[in-house]
């Protein structure tokens, strides 16, 4: 089996997965899995693995990610007039997970 590297356009392009094959054995990538959480557009059905999959709660990324994978969370919009951004808190739960990184990133 050939070797895969899906590319997408940048930190928040389409990446899929990173997998090296050598002699039909997997060679884990120095690069974890990427997963993304977008409130207001995804769904936990999702398989998160891009933008338009996007899971839409930060918990259910954690779950589907492994060690040293990276959870890119999208800003949830807030309706005209909110000022209580504790009307998306999420209470998370992480073991096991070494070197899991959680990053925010904007909604432009």
């Amino acid at each position: 089996m050939p070797n895969l590297i899906t590319r997408g356009l940048g930190i928040f392009g389409e990446i899929e997965t990173k997998r090296l094959r050598l002699g039909g054995a997997d060679i884990p990538s120095i690069f974890g899995n990427s997963y993304y959480v977008d409130g207001n557009n995804g769904s936990d059905s999702n398989s998160g693995k891009t933008w338009k999959t996007a899971k839409v709660t930060i918990q259910a990324a954690i779950t589907a990610a492994s060690s040293g994978d990276s959870v890119y969370v999208r800003a949830k919009s807030m309706a005209a007039g909110a000022t209580d951004p504790s009307s998306y808190a999420e209470t998370l739960t992480i073991t096991g997970k070494d070197g899991l990184q959680l990053i925010g990133v904007g909604r432009g």
